[in-house]
C-alpha cells in the first residue's frame, strides 16, 4: 500500500510541477525585476538570493534524501551480512524495510548488543557524520518517526 500510494503522490507533485515551475518562476525573476525599478535598492537582489538559495536547499534535500533511500535498500539487500558483522544476534531490525542501516545498528548498540567490530562500525559513523553517536540518534530519531506516523498516516 505504501508504495502505491507514493507513485500517487508522485503523479501528483509531477502534475503539479507542470504549472508550477512554468508559471512560478518567470514570475519570481519578473517579480525581482519590477522591484528593482520600484525601489532603486538592493530587495530586488535579495529576493534572486532567496530564489537561488532555494533552488539550492531543494536539490541538498534530494540528495539527502536519496542517499537515505539508498542506505534503507541497502539494509534490505544486505541486513543479513551487516547483522553477522556487528552482532552476533539474529533477532535485530537488519533487513526490515523502512530501516536504515545507521538505525539497525544504532539499535544493537542502544542495547549493548555489539560486538568489537560493531564497535568499530559505529565510531566510523561518527566519525563520518561528525557527530558522538550518529546510530543511537538514528535509532531513537527512527523511533520519534514512526510514533508521529502512527498519529498521522493510520
Amino acid at each position: 500500500m505504501y508504495f502505491f500510494r507514493n507513485i500517487l503522490t508522485l503523479t501528483g507533485a509531477l502534475i503539479i510541477s507542470c504549472f508550477i515551475f512554468p508559471l512560478g518562476t518567470p514570475y519570481a525573476v519578473g517579480h525581482a525585476i519590477v522591484l528593482s525599478f520600484k525601489t532603486k535598492r538592493w530587495e530586488w537582489f535579495k529576493l534572486i538570493i532567496r530564489f537561488i538559495d532555494g533552488i539550492f536547499y531543494a536539490l541538498g534535500y534530494l540528495l539527502f534524501h536519496t542517499a537515505k533511500f539508498l542506505d534503507i535498500l541497502w539494509n534490505t539487500m544486505a541486513g543479513e551480512m551487516f547483522e553477522d558483522i556487528v552482532t552476533t544476534r539474529e533477532d535485530t531490525l537488519f533487513g526490515v524495510r523502512g530501516i536504515t542501516i545507521s538505525e539497525s545498528v544504532g539499535k544493537e548498540e542502544v542495547s549493548g548488543f555489539l560486538v568489537e567490530t560493531g564497535k568499530k562500525f559505529t565510531k566510523g559513523l561518527n566519525k563520518i557524520f561528525g557527530q558522538s553517536q550518529h546510530a543511537a540518534d538514528a535509532y531513537h530519531l527512527g523511533l520519534l518517526r514512526k510514533e508521529l506516523e502512527s498519529k498521522y498516516y493510520n
